[in-house]
């Protein structure tokens, strides 16, 4: 067996593992290296749309791999023939056509792909951030629930080259027509098609690319994740973790994955253990219980709204913070892409996600955008109810009716439109609302003139990056200007209330050692040597892009 680490080596996030056996390979995770990406890029500063791929290798965002990539990404014959038609030297051409190898190339010459699935953990950016570089044959294996959450998450993103992980914008050469500015000038044109799933059901066995997947689900910040008890094709026993915690809203209860977790692994004895180290030097144990706590406790000390920003892919805070809601007697007012994630789980999934109405009063906040009328023209239709895109017979009925909407159908595709909040109306009875917001809502802050006894409530990850910290200034000017308390305590600018989607180093550790592996393999850690001497097993350290032979 062996395994090959392209990502999240000495780095939090970025996982790119492949594992090869007796013939067959299996890619764990394809994410986007987040720390890396981030020293280059900005909101301003990206990635050019059509050198996506080779500017990502250019910058070590992305590894120079054989064998995996879109051929379109890497070499398009019809683009480096409209580069040579339009006089680019010969010698510039290799800014049109890499070295590497693509998917198919491997494939022609070898007579078998260079990874024949992709294993999905979660669907986090930094797992899942560069499969859309992966050629559109590989498939993706993940549980059903996250195959739900990429779906929306696609569903609600622009559909650039990287963004999208369930289908792939194929580039193809076309001309302009001879009404066009330059008849016959050649542009890349991009077609969808869409990328094949393989479901995984929780803690069944099933075979993929000859190996055998058993997802194990796990406790993270957003659901449908799990770690994998993976069988290779010589019998070898591999653990692989994804990201997890063990103190989150999903470990709590009767139906604690966490338990279940700790029962399926005990004594496992594998073979090797890929697993991550996010927080291996860290020993806070505070739960989601410990988060509801202390946010209930500031709604209940507050005179004026309460403002509080989680990321609208946290369905575990999203439900926590609506229960609170519930709770004090308030009413939360979400962000439309927190309501359309949560939503399409409760309707796909209704005995694991509880319905709005019984989670709490949950309504949507419309922020004024576009004419800035408050007109359903200025939204998408996420942003007006349930649906990204509507079906043409509803598109008709919408355009009869929504001045006067006579019929249900029409009042449940906007429902978020003619049901939701308006900042005039939390001005009129401002401590009744919670409102969920974000540094890039902040602005929100103008329509809503916030009262005195106004608080603001950080339930999101603490900023790793100088430009998050920045950010973090920037949007205490806000608070500031408007009179929003948020004091934290000596050391931190801001109140919080959160925990991270990852274990502390101490139950990371019982959980390896009562696992009883042979090899540890850190990832996904800024220190792997903190495993060192704490899990009684052989630590191994891998090298990004180095084969280690097991």
């Amino acid at each position: 067996m062996r395994i090959t680490c392209f990502g999240g080596v000495r780095e939090i996030g970025g996982n790119k593992i492949l594992i090869e056996d007796s013939g067959n390979s299996l890619l764990l995770d394809f994410g986007l290296p987040m720390g890396r990406a981030s020293a280059y890029l900005d909101m301003f500063v990206q990635l050019r749309t059509h050198s996506h791929l080779l500017d990502a290798m250019s910058l070590g965002i992305a590894p120079a791999v054989d064998g995996l990539y879109r051929h379109d990404l890497l070499k398009n014959e019809a683009l480096v023939e409209c580069a040579r038609a339009n006089g680019v030297p010969e010698e510039e051409l290799r800014w049109y056509a890499s070295e590497v190898r693509s998917y198919e190339e491997v494939l022609d010459a070898e007579g078998r792909p260079r990874a024949s699935a992709v294993l999905v953990s979660h669907a986090h950016l930094d797992h899942v951030g560069q499969i859309g570089y992966l050629d559109e044959r590989i498939p993706i294996a993940c549980t059903p629930v996250c195959q739900t959450i990429l779906e929306a998450i696609d569903a609600l993103t622009i559909p650039r080259i990287d963004a999208r992980t369930l289908s792939v914008q194929r580039r193809t050469i076309r001309e302009r027509r001879s009404g066009s500015k330059f008849p016959g000038a050649p542009y890349v044109y991009a077609e969808t098609v869409e990328r094949p799933v393989i479901p995984m059901n929780e803690y069944a066995e099933i075979e993929v690319a000859g190996f055998r997947l058993r997802p194990l689900p796990v406790d993270h910040s957003l659901p449908g994740c799990c770690a994998t008890l993976i069988t290779t094709p010589s019998g070898k026993k591999v653990v692989y973790t994804g990201d997890l915690r063990f103190n989150g809203r999903w470990s709590l209860g009767k139906r604690s994955l966490t338990e279940r977790l700790r029962a399926e692994t005990k004594n496992l004895r594998p073979d090797v253990i890929l697993t991550e180290g996010t927080r291996i030097t860290s020993q806070s144990r505070d739960d989601e219980n410990a988060v509801r706590a202390k946010l209930k406790e500031v709604v209940e000390g507050s005179a004026g709204t309460v403002f509080v920003d989680w990321a609208w892919k946290d369905v575990a805070r999203f439900q926590t913070i609506a229960e609170v809601a519930k709770e004090t007697g308030r009413i939360l007012a979400a962000n439309p892409k927190a309501m359309f994630v949560y939503t399409t789980l409760v309707d796909r999934y209704p005995d694991l996600f509880p319905a709005i109405p019984e989670l709490g009063p949950v309504r949507a906040y419309l922020e004024r955008a576009r004419s800035m009328t408050y007109s359903p023209d200025d939204y998408k239709p996420y942003e007006l109810g349930p649906y990204c895109e509507w079906p043409s017979e509803l598109t008709d009925r919408i355009k009869e009716e929504w001045q006067q909407p006579a019929s249900q159908e029409v009042r449940d595709a906007m429902a978020w439109y003619y049901g939701g909040v308006r900042a005039y109306d939390i001005r009129k009875d401002p401590s009744r609302y919670i409102v969920q917001l974000g540094f890039y809502q902040i602005q929100e802050l103008i329509d809503l003139e916030p009262p005195p006894g106004s608080v603001y409530v950080k339930c999101a990850t603490e900023p790793f990056s100088d430009e998050m910290k920045i950010d973090e200034q920037r949007l205490k000017a806000w608070l500031d200007r408007f009179g929003v308390e948020s004091r934290g305590d000596e050391e931190d600018s801001l109140l919080r209330a959160h925990i991270s989607g990852h274990a502390s180093g101490q139950d990371l550790l019982e959980w390896i050692a009562d696992m009883q592996p042979a090899q540890v393999i850190p990832i996904h850690t800024m220190k792997p040597e903190a495993f060192e001497g704490k899990v009684g097993k052989e630590v191994l350290y891998v090298s990004e892009g180095e084969p280690l032979e097991l």
